[in-house]
């Protein structure tokens, strides 16, 4: 076997891995991606995916995957094994990718007292990706405005800071005079620009009754 028919019969087998690392880094929050990132995120879910089904092979009494084998021999790659296993790679993806998201990882491991740490993800992200957040109010001191609306989107580089507000209204910011109402507004800032965010109170009926 040469090594172009080597390298085809690699990318055939992984290509699960393939699928789930490319709708892991679509939807998780990760600023940088190097080589080693692919290459591992690859690897580790182009495994979980026939280890997987494998086990739905052993559920249905059919044995060893026809794939172990051929990572040894030069037989033809079990076309069905890796259809099979690309199906289990898309679901995967997605489930990894929730948990990286919702920080479950870390969650369960300050549960337990083995860390203190929030997740990956700075202050910016953990502050706004706060699930009770949608209204902020948005300090831009530089041009003397505040603005009140609904959290749309927001998204954050190594260069700029960037959020998309709807139903907004715009004021002063030393006086507090209302100056504009506005349907949506996009926002983008240097990060090394003054930008306060606030959440303010939310009004619940028990809040009401209480004043």
């Amino acid at each position: 076997m040469n090594l172009g028919d080597l390298a085809f019969r690699l990318i055939i087998i992984l290509f699960p891995g393939i699928i789930s690392t490319l709708i892991y880094k679509k939807l998780v929050i990760k600023k940088r991606w190097e080589s080693i990132d692919y290459s591992l995120n690859t690897l580790l879910y182009g495994i979980l995916s026939y280890l997987f089904l494998q086990s739905f092979f052993y559920c249905l009494k059919k044995g060893n995957l026809i794939i172990w084998q051929r990572l040894q021999d030069e037989q033809a790659v079990p076309n069905e094994e890796v259809l099979w296993a690309s199906l289990i790679s898309i679901i995967i993806g997605f489930i990894s990718s929730y948990i990286e998201n919702n920080q479950c990882i870390n969650k369960i491991g300050t549960y337990i007292g083995f860390t203190s740490k929030y997740g990956e993800n700075n202050l910016f992200y953990t502050f706004l990706s706060n699930k009770e957040i949608s209204e902020i109010h948005v300090k831009d001191s530089q041009n003397d405005l505040t603005y009140t609306g609904y959290l749309k989107y927001y998204s954050e580089d190594d260069i700029v800071r960037e959020l998309v507000l709807e139903d907004v209204d715009k004021f002063e910011l030393e006086s507090s005079k209302h100056i504009g109402k506005l349907k949506s507004i996009f926002i983008s800032k240097a990060k090394g620009d003054n930008l306060i965010i606030e959440v303010p109170y939310l009004i619940t009926d028990k809040t009401i009754e209480n004043g």
